[in-house]
């Protein structure tokens, strides 16, 4: 995204930052296309609203429940790299309550032939670059009224992947495994002049690395609980003001860190917007601190 790299870019999923603290960074090849109703990415001065790891842009995956009965749909995909996909999902509605049930499975054999080097006819065939991905979500929404609503959002997920070795290198046996936990908890109240929001978040996840070749056996797990508010103000003449806060608490250990490891993060913004006919204009500032120390706040028109 505009040159920079993925530790200044957010992934967001429904309202809520993903990335993995201890890198900084998402990786998007997990990241099941079909499981989300929309996907859009924010770039330009605005995308560090949602702070300083959002420089670059805002990869945004919403995904929620439908409000028409009953929907089942299912497919299966299959390629010449010897790849295959199998997904279905489930909408329901019934009284106040809306359900979306989603499953994926992906193996993935990623047969690919390559030559030997680059001054060498002799072809091979890739054979250490299997997949398998296994993911679920499951969401619920309770209408507690005509304008107020709780929703709940669980992702899961479960990746092997063999990574394949480079022609630079010598052939290794390297692995690696992600297991993801991704949970949503949120309110939301919406009125003619104003709209509030409430969201509670918990997410871990681990990933376990493994090369036989260099005898390394790497485990890193995070966990992160997150509270969020957001008070959106609707004024008159296309003016609306919106202001809340972000707070998240961290916690990780690896084999790379001698004990265990913490980082709380709270930011407080704001946003001021105008929409008259054809234009927009916004003025937003953010300040942000990280283990009570403040760093310089951000803004952005």
């Amino acid at each position: 995204v505009r040159g920079s790299t993925a530790q200044q870019t957010a992934v967001v999923w429904n309202g809520v930052n993903i990335n993995n603290p201890m890198l900084g960074q998402s990786d998007v090849s997990l990241v099941p296309i079909g499981f989300f109703d929309d996907i859009s990415l924010q770039k330009g001065a605005l995308s560090g609203y949602w702070g300083s790891g959002a420089m670059a842009g805002v990869l945004n995956l919403r995904s929620g429940t439908q409000n028409k009965g009953l929907s089942i749909k299912a497919g299966s995909a299959y390629s010449t790299l010897q790849n295959f996909t199998q997904w279905a999902s489930a909408d329901l509605s019934f009284g106040k309550w809306t359900s979306s049930t989603k499953i994926r499975a992906d193996l993935s054999a990623n047969k690919y032939l390559f030559y030997e080097d680059a001054d060498s006819l002799i072809v091979e065939t890739q054979s250490h670059a299997q997949s398998r991905q296994y993911a679920f979500m499951q969401e619920l929404a309770l209408k507690i009224s005509e304008r107020q609503q709780v929703g709940l959002h669980i992702w899961l997920q479960d990746a092997q992947r063999q990574v394949p070795y480079t022609l630079q290198e010598r052939k290794q046996d390297a692995e690696q495994r992600d297991k993801i936990l991704r949970s949503v908890l949120d309110w939301k109240l919406l009125r003619e002049k104003y709209s509030l929001t409430a969201r509670g978040a918990f997410i871990r996840e681990g990933l376990h690395y493994k090369n036989a070749t260099y005898s390394i056996n790497s485990e890193s797990i995070f966990n992160t609980s997150l509270l969020d508010m957001e008070a959106q103000f609707y004024l008159p003449k296309g003016f609306s003001i919106t202001a809340g806060s972000n707070n998240s608490l961290s916690s990780a250990i690896s084999a790379g860190y001698e004990e265990q490891k913490q980082m709380s993060r709270t930011a407080l913004f704001e946003n001021i917007s105008w929409r008259y006919k054809k234009l927009n204009a916004s003025l937003y500032g953010r300040q942000e601190l990280f283990d009570s120390k403040t760093f310089v706040p951000t803004g952005g028109l």
